[in-house]
């Protein structure tokens, strides 16, 4: 059974709000933290795509 991030929509939505936050001078660490990801799966999920 594989790892589940929820739907596409969501899993862009989350992208899309920690691209905010880093451009606003946040730092991965506080950006995954604020959207409720660990940095590992922000890295991974934002390589995938």
């Amino acid at each position: 059974m594989g790892i589940n991030f929820g739907g596409c929509d969501q899993v862009l939505n989350k992208l899309r709000e920690a691209e905010i936050l880093l451009n606003q001078g946040a730092t991965i660490a506080e950006a995954s933290r604020k959207i409720r990801r660990t940095e590992q799966t922000y890295y991974r999920l934002s390589y995938a795509i």
